[in-house]
């Protein structure tokens, strides 16, 4: 019995991490080039693990590379986004005169604070030491100047060492929610993004009507100054060779495929629900039947529905007609006759509807057909 987490519900790394083989391979490139990206995917679709296992994939080729991640979500104010953007920025400064072996290991310490203090004494850097590792955090209270000065000198250290830095700032849709409509904070980023040499930025959110308007808008700083990438869901030939290579090294047989395609199709290949359902596969101690797939299924979708209660009693009436009648029937034509029979909606409200439901991330068009992102939102729908 293997005891290695196959299908992880948070970061997927090595033998878990599922295939994207073209994407990994483009993504590469981009960031090679510092070519700056918008890494578009709705929530739970595998960014953070896309680009964390791409990369790992450039540092097996001892390229000189850092990475930074951070991430935005709980960031309440515009001093706590500064604050949490100037210590990503530092440790990235750190991690690079490390990557370029500035010094001996023993005295890396007092390299790193005098060279830094030197850069950044108006903000009073305080550094401490735990486990090996240095940390640097400012005594001076969060300001746009801080933060376009550390940008500034990320870039600069990075060029000077000859390393690329790629800075991920996931969630970033929250600096909308916190910079009273004046978006300086996306100025700062914006100018140091033009001037990036050795940095590259990947902005990331899981809120995509505010995504895009932070990053499609005229009128905002980053208006065309990001590559978009979008994440689509993993095909299913791949997640066919992916989990029967990890269900025989699990239960040491041939795999079911029943079980598979079951688990695919009820899923609708979300990666965060095919890994919840196999998980729930895998702790047993027997080999997987459909009977058992459809018990865990059930059981997700109740957890599920506990979980999201509020926001499903939140939605409107007409929203909530809509979505049951794309759980029944995912549609091409939302104003069709049909579709508006199905739905009980009137025609004059539905784009108003569908709208609504796009901008709170729950629906999405596939291969033209608006669905339902979430597999288990639709199975509640329709009870």
């Amino acid at each position: 019995m293997t005891t290695f987490n196959d299908f992880p519900l948070q970061i997927a790394s090595g033998v878990a991490f599922c295939n994207r083989v073209e994407e990994r391979k483009k993504l590469k490139k981009l960031l090679l080039t510092g070519q700056h990206v918008w890494l578009q995917a709705h929530r739970r679709h595998g960014k953070s693990s896309l680009l964390l296992t791409t990369f790992d994939d450039l540092s097996r080729n001892n390229e000189k590379f850092t990475f930074a991640r951070e991430d935005l979500a709980f960031a309440s104010d515009r001093s706590s986004v500064i604050e949490k953007l100037c210590n990503s920025a530092s440790a990235l400064i750190i991690e690079t005169l490390n990557k370029a072996n500035t010094g001996k290991k023993a005295d890396f310490f007092g390299v790193v604070a005098n060279k830094l203090t030197l850069l950044f004494n108006r903000y009073s850097p305080n550094f401490s030491l735990y486990k090996g590792a240095v940390s640097m955090k400012f005594g001076k209270e969060p300001s746009l100047e801080m933060l376009n000065v550390t940008l500034s000198k990320l870039n600069e250290i990075s060029k000077e060492y000859g390393v690329r830095s790629i800075f991920m700032i996931d969630e970033f849709q929250q600096l909308s929610k916190v910079d009273n409509n004046t978006f300086d904070i996306e100025g700062v980023i914006r100018h140091n993004l033009e001037l990036a040499t050795n940095v590259t930025y990947v902005l990331c959110g899981s809120e995509r009507g505010l995504m895009e308007q932070a990053l499609g808008d005229v009128d905002r700083p980053l208006y065309k100054h990001v590559y978009q990438f979008k994440i689509e869901r993993i095909a299913r030939a791949c997640y066919f060779d992916h989990v029967m290579s990890l269900w025989k090294a699990r239960w040491e047989d041939e795999m079911n495929v029943d079980v598979f395609d079951y688990v695919i199709d009820t899923t609708q290949r979300h990666p965060y629900y095919v890994n919840y359902l196999f998980a729930e596969l895998w702790i047993g101690d027997c080999i997987p039947t459909l009977e058992l797939a459809e018990k865990s299924w059930k059981k997700i979708v109740e957890e599920e529905l506990s979980r999201n209660k509020k926001m499903i009693l939140d939605l409107k009436n007409n929203e909530k007609k809509v979505l049951r009648a794309l759980a029944l029937k995912p549609t091409k034509e939302v104003q069709s006759s049909r579709f508006v029979k199905l739905s009980g909606v009137a025609s004059g409200s539905m784009g108003r509807t569908i709208s609504q439901l796009m901008d709170k991330d729950l629906t999405y068009y596939d291969s033209d057909l608006l669905t339902i992102v979430s597999p288990a939102l639709a199975a509640i729908a329709v009870g």
